[in-house]
């Protein structure tokens, strides 16, 4: 369970309070959203074809394709089942974030 949200917010929360989890959710919610940006922006801008594709992304590093110290990837993609990196592609090549079971996986039932 550590690699899950909960388990994350459980070391740093002994309880689970229902504004830290709300807060701790938008809180992810806006790093994926910002990941997902930074690494889709040079094919928005048409730059690339794919994200993969921009020399100065670290977007390979998040595949695993490449290594640099400069980047610090474990955080976003401890948000992600294994393997991390498949789901971390999945996330970015998909439109639209799916919500419906990071609500239930970060709080469980019956908080929201």
């Amino acid at each position: 369970m550590s690699g899950t949200i909960r388990g994350q917010m459980s070391m740093w929360s002994g309880q689970r309070d229902e504004s830290l989890c709300l807060s701790f959710f938008c809180w992810c919610l806006i790093q994926l959203d910002l990941s997902k940006y930074v690494h889709l922006n040079p094919v928005k801008a048409g730059i690339v074809a794919f994200p993969e594709d921009y020399p100065w992304s670290g977007y390979r590093a998040y595949l695993q394709k490449e290594e640099s110290p400069l980047i610090e990837k474990h955080q976003i993609l401890s948000y992600f089942p294994n393997p991390y990196f498949n789901s971390y592609e999945s996330f970015i090549k998909s439109p639209v974030i799916d919500l419906s079971n990071m609500e239930a996986e970060l709080c469980g039932d019956g908080l929201f």
